[in-house]
């Protein structure tokens, strides 16, 4: 009895770990796809007519871009959820503010004004292949943190499986990459600022969103999180931008 159910563990084990290899591996395909579409934003009316020496309407921009970012997203998960039959439980998780939800609210800080925001920053001033290249840095901010907030042990498995993420993706990008990098232009750091902004957060937004992973459906969760980096930026920044500011919201 004992052997057969340390069988079905280990069978257990070794699906869970196959499942897991499987979805890492479409969300590394359709991250890097996501520049793609991400970069068009910036050739697109009204966003293309922004003259490229006014920094203050390409950070409103900028700003705009993550805003509908989110809010195209929300209107997808509603949709998913819904044919999901998951709405009702994402009513319950949100109002639980005091014990659930405000990890999913930190984590929308860190995943949308924080990652989102700094790679379309990265796009528009820099290029897509510096940005896709420091995203790439995410996964050892989210095990540095890991490690020193939840005390999780970095295998040597895992160790070589980041260095071989961060060490493949310069080989591949690395001739773009110093190609699109030009010293010469005074406000090209915003964009390298831009870049280390989403290594940052998306690491830390793994690691926040973990504290409520474990007691609330992923569905759920990640509705939780673009529900409130919506309020943030439609509620907080933007109006914030438009009241302060001669800019065109």
């Amino acid at each position: 009895m004992s052997l057969s159910l340390d069988k079905a563990l280990h069978n257990h084990f070794q699906r869970n770990q196959r499942w897991g290899f499987t979805w890492a591996l479409w969300t590394a395909v359709l991250w890097g796809a996501w520049y793609v579409p991400g970069t068009a934003m910036w050739y697109e009316e009204p966003f293309v007519s922004i003259h490229s020496g006014d920094h203050g309407m390409r950070l409103a921009a900028t700003a705009v871009m993550t805003w509908i970012h989110a809010v195209v997203v929300l209107l997808f998960l509603i949709i998913w959820n819904g044919m999901l039959g998951k709405l009702r439980d994402y009513g319950r998780t949100i109002v639980r503010f005091r014990r659930i939800s405000k990890w999913y609210a930190l984590a929308s800080l860190c995943g949308g004004p924080m990652a989102i925001f700094g790679s379309y920053m990265a796009m528009g001033y820099v290029g897509p292949v510096f940005a896709a290249i420091t995203s790439l840095f995410y996964p050892v901010v989210g095990a540095i943190i890991a490690r020193l907030w939840y005390h999780e042990k970095i295998s040597g498995r895992a160790a070589l499986g980041m260095a071989i993420i961060i060490m493949g993706g310069m080989v591949i990008y690395g001739p773009g990459l110093f190609g699109e990098i030009d010293i010469s232009e005074n406000y090209a750091w915003l964009g390298y600022v831009g870049g280390i902004m989403s290594a940052i957060g998306w690491g830390a937004e793994g690691a926040v969103a973990s504290r409520a992973m474990d007691v609330t459906d992923p569905d759920v969760g990640i509705q939780c999180r673009f529900s409130f980096e919506i309020l943030f930026w439609g509620i907080l920044v933007l109006p914030m931008i438009y009241l302060l500011t001669d800019l065109p919201i």
